[in-house]
């Protein structure tokens, strides 16, 4: 699990409005996402995994109020109900003192081509950018996590 010490919170008004105007290009829409989601998205070329996680209350004070976040994202592979390929699942796991909050997203099987794709920059990027915003679409921190890539090839290549 990559350990964040000290995430990106935030602090000026000036910040705040650049990083806001970041995530609206990056999460198109992102106002009308719904609480306990997350979102995936692809940007600069395929170089860069994002993750938008919309938080309900408590969750958005958990992360508002600890410094120290242990995070994980964990990927599965489960076949897709209407019997189209395989859905692969990411569980987003936040790690805090004593608990910790999951969050889960699924890139359906239907779409075979884009999951494909998906997998592969997967298996390619070191980190994802993770962004916490409260249901109300405010921001509230952006985290940089390291990711295993090697760790979860096995996974990952049943969909290329």
């Amino acid at each position: 699990m990559s350990q964040i010490n000290a995430p990106n919170e935030p602090k000026e008004a000036d910040d705040y409005q650049e990083l806001t105007a970041l995530l609206g290009q990056v999460f198109p829409g992102y106002e009308d996402f719904a609480v306990d989601s997350v979102t995936p998205s692809i940007t600069g070329q395929g170089q860069v995994v994002s993750y938008l996680v919309v938080c309900n209350e408590e969750a958005a004070r958990d992360f508002q109020e600890h410094k120290e976040i242990g995070v994980e994202v964990v990927p599965s592979i489960r076949p897709n109900k209407k019997g189209q390929g395989q859905n692969l699942i990411l569980m987003v796991e936040f790690s805090f003192d004593w608990f910790s909050l999951q969050f889960f997203t699924a890139v359906d099987g239907e779409n075979r081509e884009q999951q494909k794709e998906f997998a592969r920059i997967l298996t390619q990027v070191d980190f994802f950018i993770i962004w916490l915003v409260d249901k109300d679409k405010n921001l509230l921190k952006v985290l940089q996590v390291k990711w295993d890539k090697e760790k979860y090839q096995d996974i990952l290549r049943q969909l290329l």
